[in-house]
């Protein structure tokens, strides 16, 4: 279950597997599976933020109502087998631009918008 994902402990794995391959041969660099490891590699540490605001404990269903419609990818985050594969399959970092604003949108007070 998302809740209970801790991205503190995805995060460093996913960073080393990324320092392994910059160290990998420069040849090896030039293939294309080698570009493509890469580019899943970046796409997934981009998307890190988001994944760690979508396991805090004050996501609601009104929060994922939101991501769904945004992303059009509907979640099940209260079925048993939801897991990071099914976060992952969502345009989560094609749209983390309006995921990120919309979210802070809401966590701003009506007091942080007027200036006296």
């Amino acid at each position: 279950m998302i809740a209970m994902m801790k991205i503190s402990e995805v995060k460093p794995v996913s960073v080393g597997t990324c320092d392994r391959c910059r160290k990998l041969p420069r040849a090896l660099k030039e293939w294309q599976a080698y570009k493509d490891l890469r580019k899943t590699i970046d796409d997934f540490n981009a998307t890190c933020p988001l994944l760690e605001m979508m396991a805090s404990k004050s996501m609601q269903p009104r929060h994922w109502d939101r991501i769904s419609q945004i992303t059009g990818h509907v979640f099940d985050v209260d079925a048993d087998n939801f897991l990071l594969r099914n976060l992952m399959m969502a345009p989560l970092l094609q749209n983390s631009e309006d995921i990120e604003v919309r979210n802070r949108l809401r966590l701003e007070s009506p007091w942080d918008v007027i200036s006296l």
